[in-house]
């Protein structure tokens, strides 16, 4: 299957796309996911995504549209939601508390 370094500049991927990018059908790709990493498609994606938002900003000054945009978010909104439900805190607060200049 791809690597994580393959995903990582492609995050706006989806469980489709991947499966089409493997020659494998979804429900296989599925399947595959489940058995390797324990985890479904979209939860590992989702995972990867909210690493890479975190790391961009802790590290950079992109602006927060900008990390979603970048992370596979076509929605801002959505993104700060995201990433509120699982961290608990808004990606500005995130950054506030961790940014290292």
């Amino acid at each position: 299957m791809l690597s994580q370094a393959d995903l990582a500049g492609e995050l706006d991927v989806n469980v489709k796309s991947l499966a089409d990018a493997v020659g494998l059908s979804r429900s296989s790709v599925h399947r595959v996911f489940r058995q390797e990493l324990g985890v479904t498609p979209k939860r590992y994606l989702d995972s990867l995504r909210l690493q890479t938002a975190m790391s961009l900003l802790r590290e950079t000054d992109m602006p927060v549209a900008a990390v979603a945009a970048a992370t596979g978010f076509a929605n801002a909104n959505y993104f700060a939601k995201f990433f509120r439900r699982k961290v608990g805190q808004t990606p500005s607060g995130f950054r506030a508390e961790r940014h290292q200049p």
